[in-house]
């Protein structure tokens, strides 16, 4: 039987560094704990070049970038390991950010994905993607498109990772693979001459490393 993570959506809450030090001579060790203040509890240990990042200060920025652009989202904040752990699923609403693609039954949605970790297991991250609807069995599946990613340091600086211009670029890109879905929906065609002509369009700068294993993955499945 698998072993489930414990999850809980109270993702508001702080943490801290607390210098460890040397067992042997009580000099600094170069070594911290990561404390989450409401409890007490150790989320992690890391090095002094190691930079936090709040949960909150992570979701304030996503949240804002939608609301500047006057998109609507619906959020939802998954917190694992005691507070080691975070993930968020932000879908986009409206007909802006859904296709449907009727030839092989599906219907694409955007979503972002942003994760953080106070125990170095996960670092800074922004993932645009698509979200499939696999009609036969109602699972939901997401392609990574576009990718915003940062290791915590102490100079780590959250504005550079979903800055207004990345995000307008995410947006962009994920439209234009919205396309070439509909498009190649469209072609009938042997599968394993779609993989050759998707591969020579990866090859060709034409759509993305990305792109082209979400619509090889599809085509396997």
């Amino acid at each position: 039987m698998p072993i489930l993570a414990k999850q809980d959506q109270n993702y508001d809450y702080t943490v801290k560094q607390v210098a460890v030090p040397h067992p042997e001579t009580g000099n600094k060790s170069g070594y911290f704990m990561n404390i989450r203040t409401d409890n007490d509890e150790i989320l992690g240990w890391t090095s002094d070049r190691y930079g936090l990042v709040n949960n909150a200060d992570l979701l304030d920025k996503a949240d804002g970038a939608f609301e500047a652009r006057g998109i609507d989202v619906t959020r939802k904040v998954i917190v694992t390991e005691g507070g080691a752990k975070m993930r968020a699923q932000y879908d986009l609403s409206g007909d802006m950010f859904r296709a449907e693609v009727p030839q092989v039954g599906d219907t694409m949605a955007y979503r972002l994905t942003a994760q953080n970790s106070f125990d170095r297991s996960l670092r800074i991250s922004f993932a645009l993607g698509l979200v499939r609807l696999i009609c036969t069995n109602g699972m939901v599946t997401m392609e990574k498109e576009v990718e915003m990613v940062k290791k915590h340091s102490r100079q780590v600086n959250i504005g550079d990772i979903i800055s207004d211009d990345a995000l307008d670029n995410a947006l962009s890109k994920l439209g234009d693979s919205v396309n070439v879905y509909g498009r190649l929906a469209q072609v009938e065609l042997e599968q394993e001459q779609g993989l050759n002509i998707l591969a020579n369009l990866a090859k060709g700068k034409v759509i993305s490393e990305k792109v082209r294993e979400s619509i090889a993955h599809i085509w396997n499945s």
